[in-house]
Formats: structure tokens, sequence, C-alpha cells
């Protein structure tokens, strides 16, 4: 149909798990869990060996990349990248009951293999035109063109703010079960710190989850047949 192939993801993605019925019907399958565990291992594998770390220093053709810029960068993008949407949006979301879960769910939105890859198609067309970067290096001479200089700062700063995510987002659960942990009272505690997996402060209510399951998907006889 000629839509983007990212944009066509995103929607599937939004349509499969818009009130929780399709993670419903997957919770109890070991295959989703073991591919997603696969192809989230090998994603931070591979990633961890490209990282440009050089390039998160200025230089002539990005003077203004530097380490606290991209900090800056990477703290608004956090701050403003989903959750003031999260909120707007809100009252379309069978699954948000309150504003403390909007905040939750646009909290945990991890950048990742979606956002490396914009940068790449952004660069080549940046680069050659098309979907097909540049596979030999290219260093121009100055003066440098505003193209040429989006051409060298896309991947540093995608980089950069993909590996952030990775960090804040990975502490933020462990800093959410720490302070779950310590709200409970003593007898009510799990006995290894930092195990909760309960009643988290964030999506935890009554109703949810997949119990306002469409009827296209079919009951639970109709899949067991």
């Amino acid at each position: 149909m000629g839509s983007d192939d990212f944009l066509v993801a995103f929607g599937a993605g939004v349509g499969f798990g818009h009130d929780g019925w399709f993670a419903k019907k997957t919770k109890e399958l070991p295959f989703p869990t073991i591919i997603d565990m696969v192809l989230n291992s090998s994603f931070f594998v591979i990633f961890g060996c490209i990282i440009p770390w050089n390039a998160f220093v200025p230089r002539d053709i990005t003077p203004h990349c530097g380490v606290w810029q991209l900090f800056l960068f990477l703290i608004l993008v956090l701050t403003f990248r989903r959750i003031p949407i999260v909120y707007a949006l809100k009252r379309f979301v069978p699954d948000l009951r309150t504003y403390r879960e909007a905040l939750f769910c646009g909290h945990f939105g991890p950048m990742g293999v979606g956002a490396l890859f914009l940068a790449i198609e952004a660069r080549a067309q940046l680069e050659t035109g098309t979907s097909h970067p540049s596979y030999e290096p290219h260093f121009p001479r100055p003066p440098y063109s505003e193209r040429q200089i989006a051409a060298h700062i896309i991947w540093p700063v995608i980089c950069f703010v993909v590996l952030g995510s990775t960090m804040v987002h990975g502490l933020s659960v462990l800093f959410v079960s720490l302070l779950s942990h310590f709200k409970r009272p003593k007898g009510e505690r799990d006995p290894l710190l930092g195990a909760e997996t309960e009643g988290l402060d964030g999506m935890d209510h009554e109703g949810g989850g997949g119990e306002s399951e469409p009827e296209i998907s079919g009951t639970d006889e109709e899949m067991n047949e």
C-alpha cells in the first residue's frame, strides 16, 4: 500500500496490546517468551558492540555534540516523549484507570531497535537519498553543509539515547521493586530485597489485563478446540 513499514509494525503492536487480551492468550505459552528473550538478548549484544563511544565527544563536524548536551537531550526525551501523550490519551485506553497508571505506563517506554532502525534509515536518506546507506566511510571537508552535519550527528545521538533509555528503564524496575518492598509491613515483605513481583506501584487493579477482551479474539473454549 506504500505505507511506512515502521508505522505498520507500530499499528500492529497497538492493535494486539490495546486492552491486554493478546497477552492474556499468550502468557501461558512458553514459546513466545523464549523467542522474546532470545531476540532481546541478541539485540543488546549487537548494540553493545556498535555503540560509537568516540562519537560522544565534540568533533569538528559536530562541535556541539558533547556529553553534557547528550545527557540534557536524554532527559528531555525521557520526560516529554511519552508521558504527556499517555496522559492525554488516558481516557481512550481501557486498561488505564488512574493518572498514576498513566504515569507508570508513560515512563516505561524504552527505546531500542526501532530507534536504531529509524536512525539508519534517516542517515541513508541524508547520505544517498535512498534507503541504502553508504558502505564507505565518508568524512567531508569543511565548510560543512547542514545535511552533512545532520548525517554525522544522528547516529551518536540516537545510540546515546538508546543506551540511556536501557539504563534508566532497567534500573527503574529495581527502584519500583525496592520502593514497594519498604512500603509493605515487615511481615508481608518478600524475604529477598528487591524481589517484589506483586502489587507494584503501577498497573495493579481489578479488571483490565485482558478482561475487556473483544469478541473477535474468540472464547477460551474455541481456543482450546
